[in-house]
């Protein structure tokens, strides 16, 4: 039967937050099988559900802004050839590889107890990175919650925070660890929590002038939500309480 060997033509271009990969090897007889390729990657979502293929035309979809190098193969078999044709594509590493990464912390009061809130963001290029949360110990069980957010040019922002009773933690770290198929090995983001002071009281007293009163001062310092400051006069002893 007569066999003609195909025209093989590799595209590539970006758009929408991704990079597509064409490879088609047209008019050939009968027609040729395409296929891809790639390099193992640390994160199966980077070409999962991406790749296409109709007949002797194949899409490959990937993210405009990748983490590493990467090398695509596109393979081309057809009865014309001795052996398998190969066209490779190799996509640069995006100048935005290496996540961005910054920590927060706030503190709050809640009936009357303190409590701590630390957010780890993270700027990254797809995949999402892995955050997660620890102290010094061992055993440390801390409950977290992330949220994902898709942003354009291949980007993906990822949020984690972390909310507890101030008294349990103070005084220690609390690190922020991100991994990410950019990274060699995973980064980390400390803060410490800092020691709660008790409350300073301090009283005064001292006599108006021109007049018979004194005038006594109460006074809380330092961590003193919902303290309740109150006066044990004298008997018989009037007087006229004002809170500040």
């Amino acid at each position: 039967f007569l066999s003609v060997s195909p025209t093989i033509r590799v595209d590539s271009h970006s758009g929408g937050g991704f990079r597509m990969i064409e490879c088609a090897a047209a008019d050939a007889v009968p027609a040729a099988n395409v296929s891809w390729i790639l390099p193992e990657a640390d994160s199966k979502d980077l070409w999962s559900n991406s790749t296409f293929y109709n007949g002797t035309h194949s899409v490959l979809l990937l993210p405009a802004c990748l983490p590493q190098e990467l090398t695509a193969l596109c393979v081309i078999n057809h009865p014309a050839f001795k052996e398998a044709q190969n066209r490779s594509v190799t996509l640069p590493l995006c100048d935005t590889a290496q996540p961005n990464i910054t920590v927060s912390f706030s503190s709050e009061w809640e009936r009357g107890q303190k409590y701590s809130k630390m957010n780890c963001s993270v700027v990254s290029v797809a995949s999402a990175a892995a955050v997660a949360w620890h102290t010094g110990h061992k055993n440390d069980n801390i409950s977290y919650s992330t949220e994902t957010e898709f942003q354009t040019e291949g980007l993906v922002s990822t949020w984690s925070s972390v909310f507890f009773l101030t008294s349990l933690y103070a005084g220690q770290n609390f690190t922020c660890t991100v991994k990410h198929a950019s990274l060699e090995s995973p980064e980390e983001r400390t803060i410490r929590i800092p020691l709660q002071k008790p409350p300073r009281l301090s009283a005064s007293v001292v006599r108006q002038q021109d007049s018979l009163h004194w005038l006594a001062v109460c006074e809380c310092k330092g961590d003193c939500v919902d303290s309740n400051l109150e006066w044990a006069l004298p008997k018989k002893a009037t007087g006229e309480t004002i809170r500040h």
